[in-house]
């Protein structure tokens, strides 16, 4: 206190005189220049970081809303799968042969949502990231089963029945099938359609459980971010954003 004391009389009677020394004048712009250098790099630097933290904010929600849309495109086409393809025949005894094949392609699916959304290990559900993972791998192996399914449907069930005279709508009993067809044909047929219906009933139960919760964790990072989601998860619900 004394030292600081001592060093106010002295600053003050310096600068009380007609004219401070030039080693005085010379200090104080040394000392002026040095702290605006501070202040100038001091204000740049928050700044810089604080964009940085912007930038990467909307990376993230960028990421995690891509990841959403991704599965609600996948519910989507799996809904639609199910509705025309699977109900009317789910509980037949010949709905190996009776849910018809896809027409045409069934596109892709991009897998690397679960890559991008890594950020949410710190969040409060970081088991969301590896359930991310998983269904999206059953959502490819289901599309993959799919489209080969419909590939033996097409080149041996529809053949084979044709070539025996057989009709869409004739009553046919297990042994007429499988001397038509052959055993290898209708349980591969009888396997394949029941991992069919087991793959999209899963993955349409997972992308309701799942796409909640990842727009739950990331509006809970980014409350200020709009989040994509969907309010009722149904086979004709569309993507909704939620602006709260």
């Amino acid at each position: 206190m004394v030292g600081f004391f001592f060093s106010g009389v002295f600053l003050g009677n310096v600068i009380a005189l007609d004219r401070p020394p030039t080693w005085f004048t010379d200090l104080f712009t040394a000392i002026a220049t040095l702290l605006a250098a501070y202040l100038g790099a001091h204000y740049a630097f928050r700044f810089s970081e604080k964009r940085a933290a912007e930038r990467r904010a909307a990376d993230e929600v960028s990421a995690g809303n891509q990841a959403i849309f991704n599965l609600i495109k996948a519910y989507n086409k799996f809904a639609a799968i199910h509705l025309q393809f699977i109900d009317p025949h789910r509980d037949s005894q010949y709905r190996a042969f009776e849910i018809l094949p896809t027409v045409g392609g069934l596109g892709g699916f991009e897998p690397e949502s679960s890559k991008s959304i890594a950020f949410l290990l710190e969040s409060d559900d970081p088991d969301i990231l590896n359930e991310t993972a998983r269904l999206e791998s059953e959502i490819i192996t289901t599309l993959e089963l799919i489209q080969e399914r419909s590939w033996i449907h097409r080149n041996e069930v529809q053949p084979g029945l044709e070539a025996a005279n057989v009709s869409q709508g004739d009553i046919l009993r297990e042994d007429d099938i499988n001397e038509i067809l052959g055993e290898r044909v209708v349980t591969t047929m009888e396997m394949a359609t029941d991992h069919m219906i087991n793959g999209v009933e899963s993955v349409l139960e997972g992308c309701k459980s799942l796409i909640p919760r990842l727009h739950d964790a990331l509006k809970k990072r980014h409350p200020e971010h709009v989040i994509i989601s969907m309010e009722e998860v149904t086979s004709r619900d569309n993507p909704e954003r939620d602006q709260s």
